[in-house]
Formats: structure tokens, sequence, C-alpha cells
């Protein structure tokens, strides 16, 4: 026998079997009271019984697709995500698929981590990533700004590429202050990023600048500053830089 797990999800309602040790417990659910020692001693050798190859699949894809929804669930924007928080999610999304765009160069998609940047980010922030792919202030059709956002951070040797992944070399992200908040609505912080090799060299200083917003009290990102230290770009390009880029 077999206990029926469901797991609906957006893509439809998909249908695990667990084994009735793990769904019942090896107790008869038309036992009424306190079961006796030997059914307790039955219940306790049942559960102890090992899972059937399918059954340890079928258990290790709802674990994995559980955990999945769950922390997509906790991305940003979110009111228990505090700015360091924010920030860290982010950069930690934009570099988890380095390769993402080079399956299909033609066929506009969304990356998961610009996306988590598009959405944790305010109006007025959209509207400067938006002229940056060239499409003036418009924010209302971020189908088409997102993917175009992506390509455009992902382009190989220049200075933003580090952040989707696209360099040959890891780096760690290192916040060296706390978080100045101005008021309960604003706040800032500086991250580094560092080489992930032995010579911890400094890469990248960013200061971020968020708001929280009263609809769902999440921290939204405002803006950000760039000053870049790597022998590629010229240092301190930062500021003036994304500016120019932006127009």
């Amino acid at each position: 026998m077999r206990v029926g797990l469901c797991l609906a999800l957006s893509a439809g309602i998909h249908v695990f079997s667990l084994p009735a040790s793990v769904g019942a417990f090896g107790i008869s659910s038309t036992l009424r009271g306190r079961p006796s020692t030997t059914i307790l001693a039955q219940a306790t050798t049942t559960i102890s019984d090992p899972l059937s190859p399918e059954d340890a699949f079928d258990l290790e894809r709802f674990q994995r697709r559980q955990q999945a929804l769950e922390d997509e669930a906790r991305r940003p924007p979110h009111p228990s995500l505090g700015p360091q928080q924010v920030v860290q999610s982010v950069l930690t999304l934009l570099r988890q698929s380095p390769h993402f765009f080079d399956y299909d160069p033609l066929k506009p998609r969304p990356h998961p981590g610009v996306s988590v940047l598009w959405d944790a980010s305010t109006d007025e922030w959209r509207q400067t990533m938006a002229a940056m792919v060239g499409m003036g202030n418009s924010t209302q059709e971020p189908i088409i700004v997102v993917p175009a956002l992506g390509r455009f951070l992902a382009r190989p040797q220049q200075q933003f590429a580090i952040l989707m992944g696209m360099e040959n070399r890891d780096y760690w992200i290192d916040f060296p202050t706390d978080v100045i908040e101005w008021s309960d609505e604003e706040a800032w912080l500086e991250c580094r990023l560092r080489d992930g090799s032995s010579n911890d060299e400094l890469l990248v200083v960013l200061g971020w600048t968020l708001t929280r917003e009263h609809a769902n009290d999440a921290w939204y990102i405002h803006s950000f500053d760039w000053q870049d230290f790597r022998n590629d770009y010229r240092p301190g390009i930062g500021r003036e830089e994304w500016e120019r880029i932006c127009g």
C-alpha cells in the first residue's frame, strides 16, 4: 500500500508515491485511542525499513522542489530581509548561471538573478537600468527590458560582467562596515568584491542605497555606485562611467 503525496506547483500537480510506513507511520487509520505497545513496536520496525530506490528518488525530488519553492519565496523583495541580505541575495543570484545566455542567443528570456534585481529595485532605478539598454526610461515592459539588461551585463570584456560570473576569476563578497540607516525608509551600505584566490585582491567597491516601501515593508535598491580597481579598467571609473553609460 502506498500513500499519495501531492505537490501543487505553478506547472501543475505532481504526485509522488511514498511508502505507507512514511505516510501513516505503520498505524492503521481505523484505530482509535492510544495504540498498544505491540503496535508501537511494529510501527518502529516499519519506519526503520529502507526505502526502495524508486521511493527514495521520489522523496528526494519532492524535497528538492519543496526547497526550491521555499528559497524562491524568500527572495527579494521580502519584508524579512534587511538591506545587507537584499544585496547579498541579488549578487549571489546574478552569478549562479554564468552561461545562461549561451544556449539560445536569439531567444530572449529573463535571467533569474537579473529578474530578482529588477523586482527588488525602485521605479527610479528601473528607469536607470532600462536606459542602460537603450530603452529610455521604460519600465512597463519587463518581459523585454529584463532579458536585454541581462545580456548587457553578461557581455564579455566589460566591467559589469564580473557580476554575472563571466570572468575567469571568482570573488567573495565582503561587507566591511555596518549598514547605515539614515531613517526607517532609507539605508546605505558598502560591499567589496575580493578575489577568491589567496591574494585577496580588491576588485570592486560598491555603495548601495536602499529604500523601504510602505506597501510591503520590504527594502528595494534605489541606486549603487561602482568603483573598479582591476588592472583592465581605469581605477575609480565608478560613478562617472555608470552615468556616462546611462546618459
